[in-house]
């Protein structure tokens, strides 16, 4: 059987969050205001659809018709968000 390897192309400067992501640096995003919700999801296999990886509120599923963004950017619900590049492009003015 092969071996299968993980490889890693990018450059540390074009892709700046990423090398903080891996070296599981933290930010405080608790209360700033977020378009996670609004303009982005994280959307589980089986239709599931949450808020992001760090927030589980429920938006409904999409399989089963029930799913229903927020209108509006609201505050952040958990204390630390460990990728940077997914709250650089949502946290409002972060």
């Amino acid at each position: 059987m092969r071996e299968k390897k993980l490889i890693t192309t990018c450059k540390w400067n074009k892709y700046k969050y990423t090398k903080a992501y891996l070296n599981k640096e933290t930010y405080e995003v608790k209360n700033k205001l977020c378009r996670a919700g609004v303009t982005f999801f994280k959307i589980e296999v089986d239709g599931r659809i949450h808020r992001c990886p760090a927030d589980e509120e429920d938006f409904g599923n999409i399989f089963q018709g029930t799913f229903r963004p927020k209108r509006n950017p609201y505050p952040c619900r958990v204390n630390e968000g460990l990728s940077l590049s997914q709250c650089k492009a949502n946290i409002v003015n972060l």
